[in-house]
């Protein structure tokens, strides 16, 4: 059965402080995260710890997905709960993609 693209937006009020993806368990086949086109510093994505020094760095307009088939896990599946984001200027916003597993 087809599974259908979903979308949602993750804010950073404050930034320096890291903001979870998900609160519960979302399990996906495909996630997909970009900075927002208005964003005005740098998203960092990582797990708990992520951090300007740690994150992987994406700028406005950058994005960057892991698909089942790139994951080198058991069950090839993605836990949007233990992704975070965080960003080098406070209000900025990270989109999510993904397709539910």
């Amino acid at each position: 059965m087809a599974k259908a693209l979903t979308t949602f937006n993750v804010t950073v009020a404050t930034a320096g402080t890291r903001v979870q993806v998900k609160a519960t368990s979302t399990v996906a086949r495909m996630v997909a995260i970009q900075g927002k086109y208005t964003n005005s510093g740098t998203l960092f994505v990582g797990d708990s710890s992520v951090a300007a020094s740690n994150g992987f760095a994406l700028n406005a307009r950058e994005a960057f997905s892991v698909g089942e088939m790139q994951l080198m896990t058991a069950d090839n599946r993605i836990d949007l709960s233990l992704l975070y984001v965080d960003t080098s200027s406070s209000g900025d916003i990270a989109i999510i993609a993904y397709i539910p597993y």
